[in-house]
């Protein structure tokens, strides 16, 4: 009954679906016509509803005069939990730079990154798993190390767990 009654966008557009919640409802990613990716979140009463992207680092939207060019910005639903929060990653493209942001949306409040581990240079962090106590767990490149590090993100604070272990030879990097 839930396969029947999903579908993405339109009927021409692929569609990946990353998670599914114990409600019934889905997460992922699926194209618009443009061919951008757009996180979403679907259930059998609302549809499939887009949940939108982070603007682009280091780019000014409202400034006609910005020097940069996003050459795509798109998002990507990862996973959800039985409050229907989602939690991914934002990417886009400014020249040959690519920026990718962890996430949590709710209906609430939205689309908010989550952040980095301090990597300030082309940030780069992901949302992957989300607990019903609005949990966050990820990875985000960290300039100390130059590796990507796993994280616990809540009460809207990063803790880098390889702080707390050795992840090398825990075999996380």
């Amino acid at each position: 009954e839930l396969l029947t009654a999903f579908h993405g966008i339109d009927d021409h557009n692929p569609c990946q679906v990353s998670d599914i919640s114990e409600n019934n409802q889905i997460t992922g990613m699926a194209e618009d016509v443009n061919g951008a990716g757009k996180a979403f979140l679907w259930d059998v009463s609302t549809g499939m509803v887009d949940i939108g992207s982070l603007l682009a680092k280091g780019h000014d939207y409202a400034d006609p005069d910005d020097i940069f060019e996003v050459a795509s910005v798109s998002s990507r639903g990862m996973a959800l939990n039985d409050n229907s929060q989602v939690v991914g990653y934002s990417f886009n493209r400014i020249g040959n730079v690519y920026y990718h942001m962890g996430f949590i949306w709710s209906q609430t409040d939205g689309m908010q990154a989550l952040g980095t581990l301090g990597c300030n240079d082309a940030d780069k962090s992901w949302g992957l798993d989300i607990n019903n106590s609005a949990q966050v767990v990820g990875k985000s490149f960290t300039n100390a190390s130059g590796e990507f590090h796993a994280f616990l993100y809540q009460d809207n604070s990063m803790v880098n767990l390889c702080s707390l272990v050795d992840c090398a030879d825990a075999g996380f990097i």
